[in-house]
């Protein structure tokens, strides 16, 4: 049985070895087969620079990355990156932290965003992303992904990573993305990639945040002429540069105020916010 079998073996090696679409010259001689032409595959290293300057051109200036493996191509793209004097890197070792920390930093008015390894890694970021959602702060989730081979086999650290965050962040091209809400941008990358030296396009032309601006003239007015007496206000989150209109209206009002911390205005109401106004909801 051995020895059909290697018999059965070799010849296959010599039929295999022995093919070629041109005119053979030898049933002997051992030419190398013709193999298709597929088109190149972008490398990572070219992906992930691509991303990284689509997020630039958006306004994204700050990144908080959590190093891994799979997202090294990101990492090395942002250090070059920042050495150009293009963004700002804050650097994390704890997913979910570092989605609060971006959050906080979209605060200030211009997006942000959190870079991630494969994986659960990619999950610890959507108690952030569901804050964001409500706040409507542009915070960006770019997250590394295995190549599509890996899905569906079990694979360490290969789940399905299109679309986890469901409505809280939409999965999709950094290009397509407003600014006006959190926003999911996943990329395959192989381990291996082949830096080379990037050469940075202009990006002058930025997408504008986009806020819902509060209308302070419009509610004071309202509030006048339809509701003089009886006025309870309640006080959500505001921009900071919204704080000073709002306090100078309520000082005006003079109505009674119960305020969420996410307002920053609680400590500055002094008599006009209501003690224990969380136990009167």
């Amino acid at each position: 049985m051995r020895a059909n079998f290697l018999h059965i073996h070799y010849k296959y090696v010599a039929e295999y070895a022995t093919f070629s679409p041109k005119k053979q010259k030898s049933r002997n001689s051992l030419e190398t087969p013709t193999r298709p032409q597929y088109p190149p595959v972008m490398d990572s290293f070219t992906k992930a620079t691509s991303l990284i300057q689509g997020a630039i051109h958006q306004g994204v200036v700050e990144f908080v990355v959590c190093a891994g493996a799979r997202n090294a191509a990101l990492v090395e793209a942002l250090a070059q990156a920042e050495q150009k004097g293009l963004v700002k890197i804050w650097r994390h070792f704890e997913e979910r932290s570092a989605a609060f920390f971006a959050l906080g930093r979209c605060i200030a008015g211009h997006p942000c965003a959190v870079v991630t390894t494969s994986g659960t890694a990619v999950a610890e970021l959507l108690p952030a992303l569901i804050e964001a959602y409500y706040q409507k702060r542009p915070l960006l989730a770019i997250t590394a992904d295995r190549p599509n081979g890996f899905s569906g086999t079990g694979a360490p650290q290969a789940i399905e990573q299109e679309g986890i965050f469901g409505i809280y962040a939409p999965t999709g091209c950094v290009m397509d993305w407003q600014c006006d809400r959190p926003w999911h941008c996943n990329i395959s990358l192989d381990e291996s990639f082949h830096i080379q030296p990037i050469t940075w396009v202009s990006a002058e032309t930025t997408t504008p945040v986009v806020k819902n601006r509060l209308d302070v003239a419009a509610l004071a007015r309202w509030l006048r002429e339809e509701h003089e007496n009886g006025t309870v206000v309640l006080l959500g989150g505001l921009e900071p540069d919204e704080q000073e209109t709002v306090w100078n209206f309520l000082q005006d009002l003079a109505a009674p105020v119960l305020a969420d911390a996410t307002s920053g205005l609680r400590e500055a109401l002094g008599g006009l916010q209501l003690p224990d106004g969380d136990r009167l909801l």
